[in-house]
């Protein structure tokens, strides 16, 4: 039995990721997709090499654009997906947000770092934050999964044991991470232009100015229980897919790797896309187009500092991959399916 699918924003970076993935499920019917600038396109018109629902047409973007479907993914900026989840939750329809609307467990977390009022906050105990690896349960169940952002989902992952085992000072982590450009999104700004992207490394919202800032440290406290600090600094590098986070923590005592090392393990161990990297540096090829995200950590000498190096592709683990991942864990079907 087929379980019908709808995807609103289907021609941006995720939209077009979700639509070249799911193709390969063999349980998905794709019902809509939605274009409000290529309305009226077949698919096949831009997505020449999708193999199946070539000839499905977009429509425009719009509430009432929801049809008799049993889930729809929203691919939509912030501030866009309340109406349509408004709708799609009144039909008994399942979302799955790719979007920053429904991250947040508290509305005034989102009022601040989104500079705009969250107009739902009652469907916020209908949601579950879309990180597998430590919402599954919450996942199965949830009517709206909030799909997260692909920064917290590299520094999160890397993170997340180490401080609810109390191995790592909680006060402040550091994070510099690097994304390929698609992670800036289609819309094009003056640092995504050829000229400035090319043979160049940007820093844009810089210390604790970027709004995953927020995202990152609402989850460490929900898991943690500890007031944690971010101090993040985010560069996009001329290539077009992949995240390279580097976390820079203090341990609490000379804590050998080894030992951080099974803490990974115990909390990954059964994970089938996490894995880590012991013996080699991990880098953006080994992510890209999969919803894996590998670990490393390095140990610097005489010093009780750890550096966590974890990778992922931003539109893969970072966005539709994972989205679909979710999508697998909320109708109770195999994790992994048409997922590497």
């Amino acid at each position: 039995m087929k379980i019908k699918v709808g995807i609103v924003g289907a021609t941006g970076y995720t939209g077009e990721e979700l639509i070249k993935t799911l193709q390969y499920h063999p349980y998905v019917e794709l019902s809509f997709a939605t274009s409000n600038s290529h309305t009226g396109k077949k698919l096949s018109e831009l997505f020449p090499s999708l193999s199946k629902w070539r000839n499905l047409s977009l429509i425009e973007s719009k509430p009432e654009s929801i049809g008799d479907v049993d889930v729809v993914f929203l691919c939509l900026p912030a501030g866009e997906s309340f109406k349509f989840a408004k709708y799609a939750i009144s039909q008994n329809i399942k979302v799955i947000d790719l979007g920053p609307d429904f991250r947040f467990l508290n509305p005034s977390n989102y009022q601040i770092w989104y500079n705009t009022e969250h107009t739902l906050p009652e469907l916020l105990e209908k949601t579950a934050y879309g990180l597998p690896e430590f919402f599954r349960d919450k996942i199965k169940n949830a009517q709206i999964i909030a799909n997260p952002g692909c920064y917290p989902t590299s520094i999160l992952l890397g993170t997340l044991p180490l401080l609810i085992e109390n191995v790592i000072e909680a006060d402040y982590i550091i994070s510099d991470s690097k994304s390929g450009m698609t992670g800036a999104g289609k819309t094009p700004l003056q640092r995504t232009h050829f000229v400035s992207a090319n043979e160049n490394i940007n820093l844009y919202s810089p210390g604790r100015s970027h709004r995953h800032v927020g995202e990152i440290e609402e989850k460490l406290f929900l898991l943690t229980g500890k007031n944690t600090k971010v101090l993040f600094n985010p560069q996009t590098v001329p290539v077009n897919r992949g995240i390279l986070s580097t976390t820079y923590c203090k341990l609490k005592e000379n804590t050998d790797k080894n030992i951080v090392y099974n803490i990974y393990e115990h909390y990954y161990g059964n994970e089938p896309f996490v894995r880590l990297a012991k013996d080699f540096y991990p880098d953006l090829h080994i992510v890209q187009n999969t919803n894996y995200c590998y670990i490393h950590i390095l140990q610097p000498e005489s010093t009780q500092f750890l550096v966590i190096v974890s990778v992922i592709d931003n539109l893969g683990k970072g966005a539709s991959k994972q989205a679909i991942q979710n999508f697998n864990i909320m109708f109770d079907l195999e994790e992994t399916t048409c997922l590497i």
